[in-house]
């Protein structure tokens, strides 16, 4: 990770709420568009109280789109300070889709708690007369932080995604975090491949494990737990990067 100490630090606090690469330029006021539309009513609702059912709120929304919800609250409304301080998402506009993240509190307390637990141990690690402290004392655990990774949208343009974790560990000269957790429901566990890929493949495998951890585990009365970290594989004689399963849906 530190090998990337020369590049721009690609996190910024969920404050930052702004793409400047999806932003459109200053235009007379217009109708919005229905799917940018049905986003701004969703987090006004989430304002409101009366939040989805489900903790994982998906929705349709072109890179236009986007950019004119995100011009919307950059026009000084009161949901934008909300929108920065209480609301979590993730936008890709390769897949043309904007998730707003909405956690239980049984999610929190769970992140908050796996949290602690790893920074203990790191604090170890950090204590410690091995080799590896110096490194460790380097790192430190990213909460509420949005990461931004690029992207090509289908007509070849470069862009940004972006993705708001609910746990990363970032060593300080690193460009991107170097361990990102998700703590998983059902909707978001189905998406966990595809959080892993887009994590590791769009850093170039400088994230170094993705770790999802399912705690809906209703029928089961079992949590599991998934880790997929970055590994070259020869194809046709072709070396290409994936994201791998080494843990794929463990219990514990």
């Amino acid at each position: 990770m530190p090998s990337d100490s020369h590049l721009m630090d690609e996190t910024t606090p969920l404050g930052s709420l702004l793409n400047p690469l999806l932003m459109p330029p200053p235009t007379e006021q217009k109708e919005l568009s229905r799917s940018a539309q049905a986003v701004l009513d969703c987090l006004e609702l989430h304002r409101a109280g009366q939040r989805p059912p489900q903790s994982w709120w998906q929705h349709r929304l072109t890179p236009h789109d986007y950019g004119e919800v995100l011009r919307v609250l950059d026009g000084g409304t009161s949901l934008r300070g909300y929108v920065e301080d209480k609301v979590r998402l993730d936008y890709d506009p390769y897949r043309s889709l904007i998730t707003i993240r909405i956690p239980t509190p049984l999610h929190d307390i769970f992140c908050a708690r796996l949290v602690s637990e790893v920074s203990a141990q790191l604090g170890k690690f950090q204590k410690s007369n091995k080799p590896f402290a110096d490194f460790a004392r380097k790192v430190d655990h990213k909460s509420t932080t949005r990461i931004w990774l690029p992207n090509e949208t289908t007509n070849g343009e470069q862009t940004r995604s972006e993705r708001s974790p609910d746990a990363s560990f970032k060593h300080e000269q690193a460009k991107y975090p170097g361990v990102i957790i998700e703590v998983c429901y059902t909707q978001k566990a189905r998406a966990a491949a595809d959080l892993a890929d887009d994590y590791i493949l769009d850093t170039n495998g400088n994230v170094k494990a993705v770790i999802a951890l399912n705690i809906e585990y209703r029928g089961s009365k079992k949590a599991t737990i998934s880790i997929w970290r970055p590994e070259d594989i020869t194809i046709d004689g072709v070396e290409e990067l994936q994201a791998i399963a080494k843990v794929d849906a463990l219990p514990f």
